[in-house]
């Protein structure tokens, strides 16, 4: 590919780097492309996040804790384990999946057990990184919280272990990337 064949918008950004450097030397210029890039990802994900209408047919749907790849499904006696994968650099937000309350809840490590107003269980198992040392959860035994509403958050990345009841239809694959909130991993039958 060669230089000219670039569209317009690459030739004014390798243009605007280039001066940048040359006014501001390489590490004023690097600072000032990286709070130009976090500006532009903290604009993109307010946007991104408010994608999501309520939609009446996915009142029954279970939806993504976390924004990662699903790297296991697994059909057990009593229900179906998944476990999803989130990488450091990932947003770290942990949302409800549906419509619950908190039944039991262990810290170390965060085990949460929760049943739905039709009686389904399901849990999550939480396991950080080897870099972060707590996870801020902000729900305890008996609170209620509603779908996709913020109840933690896993910084550096992580491990989830979904534990769901028999009542639960899987509809996503291994490999799926998954957003928090947003992409439906089960239905409820």
């Amino acid at each position: 590919m060669s230089w000219s064949n670039l569209s317009l918008r690459y030739h004014l950004l390798a243009y605007c780097c280039f001066c940048l450097l040359y006014f501001l030397g390489f590490w004023m210029a690097l600072i000032v492309l990286i709070s130009f890039y976090i500006l532009i990802v903290i604009v993109y994900r307010k946007k991104n996040c408010m994608q999501h209408l309520e939609d009446p047919c996915l009142e029954n749907s279970f939806f993504s804790p976390v924004e990662g790849r699903i790297e296991l499904i697994e059909q057990t006696k009593g229900g179906t384990i998944l476990k999803l994968k989130t990488a450091w650099f990932m947003r770290g937000d942990i949302v409800m999946p549906i419509n619950a309350e908190v039944s039991t809840f262990n810290h170390k490590p965060i085990v949460v057990d929760f049943i739905t107003a039709a009686g389904n269980q399901f849990s999550m198992s939480i396991t950080p990184n080897r870099w972060t040392r707590r996870i801020p959860f902000y729900l305890w035994p008996g609170d209620r919280a509603r779908s996709r509403a913020s109840i933690g958050f896993l910084l550096l990345g992580g491990e989830m272990l979904l534990k769901l009841s028999e009542n639960y239809t899987i509809i996503s694959e291994i490999g799926d990337r998954v957003n928090s909130g947003k992409t439906p991993l089960a239905i409820i039958e």
